[in-house]
C-alpha cells in the first residue's frame, strides 16, 4: 500500500528515516507526534512531517496507515490506545519494536487481526536526512514483518508499503520465529558485550586504554540501558537458551586453557574463525 496518509507515532532515527523515505515515494501527507520535544524539533526542522499533532490517538485519526516507532512495553501500551480508533477508521498499524510475541498477543487481544501487523527493519539508516535528499536512507536490508495469528490482510498491505514506499524487502515470518532469531543475532551478542563490559569495570586495571578491539567488541553495551532492559525481559525464553549455549562454548575454552590443550584451544578458535569470514562475506 502507499498511504494518502502517513502516521507516525514516535519521530526517532528510523520514524525519521520513514518519513524522508515516504516523502520521496509521493506519499502526500506525514502527520507525526512524539513525547519527545526534541524529536518533534528534529523533525520539523527537516521538513519531514507535514502536521505535528497533540496525540497518538489523533494520529489514528488522520492516517491510513500508521507506524509506532517505540520499545515492546511502549508499544503495547500505544497500540491499547489507538485500537479502536484504527478499528472504526480501518486504517492499518505497524510497529518497530524488537520483540513480537508480547505485541502481537497484545494486537490480538484488542481485535486487530485485520488492522495490525508488526514490523522489524534490519536495515541501515543515517539518522533522517531531509526531505530534499535524494537517497534511500534505508540501505540495503530486510524488514520482517509479522501477521496476528494466521490473518493476512494486514501483513499484505504493510508487507506492500516496506517494499514499494520503503524500498526493503519484506519477509513475511510468525512472531515465535522472529523472536528466536532476534534472540540468536542481536540479544545475545548485546547481553555478550555488557558481560565483557561489566567484567572489565568490575576486575579490568585502572587507568588504562583499552585497544580498538575490545572498544569495538563491547560497543553495543553503550546502547540504551531502558530499552535493553526491555528487550531482554521480553525476549527473555530465547536469551537464557542462547546464553546457556554461550556458557558452554566459554567452558570448553577454559577446560582447554586449564589442560594447557593448545589442539583444543586452537580447534575452539578456529570455529569461531571460520564463521566470522563465512559470514562475513
Amino acid at each position: 500500500m502507499k498511504p494518502t496518509c502517513l502516521g507516525l507515532i514516535g519521530l526517532g532515527v528510523v520514524g525519521r528515516c520513514m518519513a524522508g523515505q515516504s516523502i520521496r515515494a509521493g506519499v502526500r501527507k506525514i502527520v507525526g507526534y512524539s513525547k519527545h520535544r526534541a524529536e518533534v524539533v528534529e523533525a520539523a526542522k527537516k521538513g519531514l512531517i507535514a502536521e505535528v499533532v497533540t496525540s497518538p490517538k489523533q494520529v489514528a485519526r488522520l492516517a491510513d496507515l500508521v507506524v509506532i516507532d517505540g520499545g515492546v512495553s511502549e508499544t503495547i501500551t500505544l497500540l491499547r490506545e489507538v485500537a479502536s480508533t484504527l478499528i472504526d477508521r480501518n486504517a492499518y498499524c505497524t510497529d518497530l519494536s524488537p520483540v513480537k510475541e508480547p505485541v502481537m498477543e497484545a494486537a490480538a487481544g484488542l481485535g486487530l487481526h485485520d488492522r495490525f501487523a508488526g514490523s522489524n527493519a534490519l536495515a541501515g539508516c543515517d539518522g533522517g536526512g531531509s526531505a530534499n535528499t535524494g537517497a534511500n536512507l534505508f540501505r540495503e536490508g530486510v524488514v520482517y514483518v509479522i501477521p496476528v495469528g494466521p490473518a493476512q490482510t494486514a501483513a499484505n498491505e504493510v508487507a506492500d508499503f516496506w517494499q514499494r514506499v520503503q524500498g526493503v524487502e519484506p519477509v513475511i515470518c510468525d512472531a515465535e520465529s522472529h523472536d528466536r532469531l532476534v534472540g540468536w543475532t542481536s540479544h545475545l551478542p548485546h547481553a555478550v558485550a555488557a558481560a565483557l563490559a561489566v567484567t572489565l569495570a568490575k576486575h579490568g586495571p585502572r587507568g588504562v586504554t583499552y585497544d580498538p578491539d575490545t572498544l569495538a567488541t563491547t560497543e553495543a553495551a553503550a546502547g540504551d540501558v531502558d530499552a535493553w532492559a526491555d528487550n531482554l525481559l521480553h525476549n527473555r525464553a530465547r536469551v537464557i537458551d542462547a546464553i546457556g549455549e554461550a556458557e558452554s562454548g566459554l567452558q570448553r575454552l577454559k577446560q582447554a586453557l586449564v589442560a594447557g590443550d593448545s589442539v583444543a584451544v586452537r580447534g575452539w578458535l578456529q570455529e569461531g574463525h571460520r564463521w566470522r569470514v563465512e559470514v562475513g562475506k
